[in-house]
């Protein structure tokens, strides 16, 4: 049975190195696929002839490397010297996907000179805007002061529930 599902013969040598050659990194992807990817195929022909060395993982890495990210892989190189480490490579690339917005998470766009985090992606339902939740609206004060305890503005009529009460049956609240 594990001639068939995991040989170990010369081919093992071949298919692993294939599949090496097989892998892709994008400019926006995640690092941490890549070093998925590395660590599924090293697992698989770990016990084999085709077993993958640090050096193997680390011409990967640097083979597939979108520019961005390369000359903080070069720097790593020379930190760490002989002692270098498929997973000193991962550290770097993923604190160049985070400082560079990984996942879309930090914005490129400014609002005057400070940099905004963009967790919240949704439109606030009171200003109509992207981006912010009730508690950080920046039209608070613009919309006629201070919120009222149902989450509307103060002196903002309009914007009243005018069905009935499913529980009690009056007109104005929910």
């Amino acid at each position: 049975m594990q001639d068939i599902y995991q040989p170990n013969d010369v081919q093992s040598i071949a298919e692993g190195r294939f599949k090496l050659a097989s892998i892709r990194m994008g400019v926006d992807d995640n690092p941490s696929i890549l070093f998925c990817k590395l660590a599924t195929i090293e697992h698989a022909y770990s016990h084999t002839q085709g077993c993958l060395t640090d050096n193997d993982m680390i011409g990967v890495i640097f083979a597939i490397a979108p520019e961005k990210y390369r000359a903080m892989l070069n720097v790593t190189t020379e930190s760490h010297g002989a002692a270098l480490q498929p997973s000193h490579l991962e550290a770097a690339k993923r604190k160049i996907w985070r400082q560079s917005g990984g996942n879309k998470g930090l914005s490129t766009a400014k609002r005057g000179t400070e940099v905004v985090l963009t967790a919240f992606t949704g439109i606030y339902y009171m200003c109509k805007e992207k981006g912010h939740r009730a508690t950080h609206c920046p039209n608070k004060e613009a919309k006629g002061g201070s919120k009222s305890r149902k989450g509307g503005f103060k002196g903002d009529k309009t914007k009243r529930f005018n069905s009935n009460c499913n529980h009690c049956g009056n007109q104005g609240h929910q």
